[in-house]
């Protein structure tokens, strides 16, 4: 029994560490995309020469908007994961993280929608930041809880590494599915994290500070032993 309940507590940690993932690869997109030709275009400076470019001013602002957002986010989400639990702020933040991925690819011309949509991104993987390690230390079997906790900083490198493969893939498409596709798929993440968020148990230890000690029961049972052990557990601290 132990042993299937070490693998629930596993499957459901690398899956909500998939937030990690998402800021990972956020990090890493937009670093392909300033030097796609199509990008420059649309959201560079005609220069002397007849050639478009983006400035250093530009490429900061593109760049430093995700930044100011997870700053932001990593702040809002103490309030929204009290209020709401930690599963229901999971799934606030991931919405408003695919909101801003939505904004991103829609831009034609707009430098500042760009920013915006970077800025609303922002918001929502710097919220999932803090919230998904505290999610799985909550979750996770005592012996496993370091491990698992590991996981989300490994997400964070896989993101990165695919952002980079999927950049050099499409560099050289002479439209702007050159940057669009890459920007687009984190709608694809987004709505993977927000259909899945939707089938995990909340934290026992949120819902137990809140004084809903059965619903804690039922939501420790896929990652822990039986009932019986909740019972001590409940009074003991958690294991």
């Amino acid at each position: 029994m132990a042993k299937v309940s070490n693998r629930n507590a596993i499957q459901l940690a690398i899956f909500v560490a998939f937030g990690g993932f998402l800021f990972g690869y956020d990090i890493g997109v937009i670093s392909g995309c300033l030097i796609m030709p199509d990008f420059i275009r649309r959201f560079g400076e005609l220069g002397p020469d007849g050639e478009y470019f983006l400035s250093s001013s530009r490429q900061s602002i593109i760049t430093s908007l995700l930044s100011a957002g997870t700053f932001v986010g990593a702040l809002a989400q103490a309030f929204t994961s009290d209020r709401f639990g930690r599963r229901g702020s999971i799934l606030i933040w991931s919405g408003i993280f695919t909101a801003g991925v939505a904004v991103q690819t829609g831009t034609e011309y707009s430098i500042v929608q760009m920013t915006i949509g970077r800025f609303i991104a922002g918001l929502g993987v710097g919220a999932l930041s803090a919230i998904v390690p505290l999610y799985n230390g909550e979750t996770a079997p005592k012996a496993l809880r370091g491990t698992l906790l590991v996981l989300y900083q490994l997400q964070i490198i896989v993101g990165i590494f695919l952002s980079y493969i999927i950049d050099l893939a499409t560099h050289k498409i002479p439209s702007s599915a050159s940057w669009r596709v890459p920007v687009g798929l984190q709608l694809v993440w987004g709505t993977i994290m927000l259909s899945g968020i939707l089938f995990l148990p909340e934290s026992p230890r949120h819902l137990l500070g809140t004084g809903r000690r059965e619903e804690a029961c039922t939501a420790r049972r896929p990652t822990r032993p039986g009932v019986a052990v909740f019972r001590q557990w409940t009074f003991s601290g958690f294991s």
